[in-house]
């Protein structure tokens, strides 16, 4: 993990331990300004740390990249527990030599995706994605604020929000 990044992940940890928080969503304005790369980054790093597990969420449901960004191969992401052929715990994964970090990613985008957020079904399972994470950090790569009124529809459920922009 880049030093940059370390000193994110300290400044998070400490506001984290200071105000309880269980959920941070990671957003930019637009697309482009590195909110996923963050988003995994800070993920690794938190997890790197003893005593602190992290669950990483792909909830860029309209252009989900987690996945790819972090190599994984896997068969369903959040689009099959929204299809209702999945649980949770079917597409919670793991990630090869990183202890302590969980992945739920997304694999292909999803049709109506806030209106997909906003059913009782999702935020009942946002909820208890946070409220199981007692030990550890639930973190949520967002769309960008700009672009969908996604952010909005999830933003009463986190505790805090990192905003990722570009330089210049």
């Amino acid at each position: 993990v880049p030093q940059a990044y370390r000193m994110l992940r300290t400044q998070v940890l400490q506001r984290v331990r200071q105000h309880s928080v269980r959920a941070l969503g990671v957003v930019s304005a637009v697309d482009g300004e590195g909110k996923t790369l963050t988003a995994a980054n800070l993920a690794m790093g938190v997890a790197a740390e003893s005593n602190q597990n992290v669950l990483l969420v792909d909830l860029d449901l309209r252009k989900p990249s987690l996945a790819g960004l972090l190599g994984l191969q896997v068969e369903a992401g959040l689009e099959a527990w929204f299809a209702g052929v999945a649980s949770i715990g079917d597409i919670c994964h793991g990630i090869e030599g990183v202890e302590r970090l969980e992945v739920i990613p997304t694999l292909a985008p999803i049709r109506a995706s806030s209106e997909m957020l906003a059913t009782r079904r999702t935020q009942e399972m946002l909820h208890d994605l946070k409220t199981a994470q007692r030990e550890g950090l639930v973190i949520f790569d967002l769309p960008p604020v700009l672009l969908t009124d996604d952010f909005l529809t999830v933003a009463p459920l986190l505790d805090g929000v990192v905003l990722v922009v570009s330089e210049g």
